[in-house]
């Protein structure tokens, strides 16, 4: 997020934790317990949660919408392309999601 065009053309540093989520829905929310529960990362150090668009994470979906985290959605195709398996959020994105 840091190296984005836009924060460094305004000078701003976040200091920031994005959460990326995995494939299970209870070990992404178990990781994000023990994120915040043992170690010295505080919740408004978190800004926001990438998620793939086509998964089913209800328990995570109810946990970033009782701690009012953004989700960043990603695309990623069933099919092979040559030069990438998906297509990612651009970093400001993240900004507007807040």
């Amino acid at each position: 997020v840091n190296s984005d065009r836009t924060l460094k053309d305004a000078g701003l540093s976040l200091g920031a934790v994005i959460i990326d989520s995995c494939s299970s829905d209870l070990r992404t929310v178990a990781d994000l317990f023990e994120l915040l529960s043992g170690t010295n990362i505080q919740k408004s150090d978190v800004v926001a949660m990438i998620r793939d668009d086509g998964s089913y994470l209800p328990n995570l979906d109810q946990l970033a919408r009782h701690l009012h985290l953004p989700t960043v959605n990603t695309f990623f195709t069933t099919k092979d392309q040559p030069l990438t398996t998906g297509t990612l959020p651009s970093m400001s994105s993240v900004l507007e999601a807040m």
